[in-house]
């Protein structure tokens, strides 16, 4: 049984937050999150437990692969490599848009089919959810984001012959809308575990393994991720309820998610190798990863 007098504290060492709301919007955006949240909560139960974790395990993946798209775009940056830039600049956004649209109280899991919200709709949804707040900064973000997708659009149909140099995307302002975005779903995920705290007397331990391997599984159910799904076994054994994203990032499940993408060769003196991609460089490149 958990002890109702310890509060959480958000300990996350905000960088661009405070600089795009003013304190009154920030404080109008935890209010009515409480109010929503508060709904979910009172409504516990068991297969909610397990579809909450497995939404904060996913959002928490989305930042990390956001994370690896832009240290990618940043290396094609500088390897010249133009062909690659606009589609990991449009899916590094898209990423940052999946891991708060994934914490919206009021989107049902609707059995899984959450994961698989079409790009549109979650880019409209999380930019009207900031307009509510901001309208300068939603209509901004909303601008930023299909101006980044119809430059991706560009190289699949039409493909110009100048090349990609009349449009290209401005990485700095690309740094800074991923990072608020994934700062929003840090804020989302803290208004979550704050109401569980709340509103919760008993930490579950049962969950369901139905809605736990929906996190694990891809290409329509015919490949599952081992790795995944060990993952999130060990999230829901270690936590047994969700947590806000800061807090639930550990060393190890960091490590061995980035280090998934590195060189197959340890060999790192085999001249072929000196100057390959390292995804272990600048991970912390929009979010505080531990």
């Amino acid at each position: 049984m958990k002890n109702k007098s310890e509060k959480p504290v958000d300990h996350y060492p905000y960088k661009v937050l405070h600089s795009n709301f003013t304190p009154k919007e920030i404080s109008d955006i935890k209010q009515k999150l409480s109010r929503q949240f508060g709904k979910v909560t009172k409504s516990w139960s068991d297969e909610k437990n397990s579809e909450w974790l497995i939404r904060t395990y996913l959002s928490m993946k989305m930042i990390f692969s956001a994370s690896v798209m832009l240290t990618s775009l940043d290396y094609a940056r500088k390897k010249n490599l133009k062909i690659v830039e606009s589609y990991l600049s449009y899916y590094a956004l898209l990423c940052c848009c999946r891991s708060v649209d994934l914490l919206f109280p009021e989107n049902e899991w609707n059995n899984g089919k959450i994961i698989t919200r079409r790009h549109k709709k979650i880019i409209t949804d999380v930019c009207k959810k900031i307009k509510e707040f901001n309208s300068e900064k939603g209509s901004e973000l909303n601008e930023f984001i299909f101006k980044v997708k119809n430059t991706r659009e560009l190289f699949s149909y039409k493909f110009p012959a100048s090349g990609s140099d009349n449009f290209l995307i401005d990485y700095d302002e690309l740094i800074e809308q991923c990072t608020l975005l994934v700062e929003i779903a840090q804020i989302y995920s803290f208004e979550l575990e704050k109401s569980f705290t709340k509103n919760i007397d008993v930490e579950s331990s049962v969950f369901s393994e139905e809605i736990l391997w929906k996190g694990s599984c891809y290409l329509d159910g015919s490949y599952v991720d081992e790795d995944d799904h060990q993952r999130v076994s060990c999230l829901a054994a270690r936590q047994k309820r969700p947590y806000n994203l800061y807090s639930s990032m550990t060393e190890g499940q960091v490590e061995d998610f980035f280090g998934a993408w590195c060189c197959l060769s340890n060999k790192s003196t085999d001249a072929e190798h000196v100057d390959v991609y390292n995804p272990d460089v600048n991970w912390q490149i929009i979010f505080q990863i531990p």
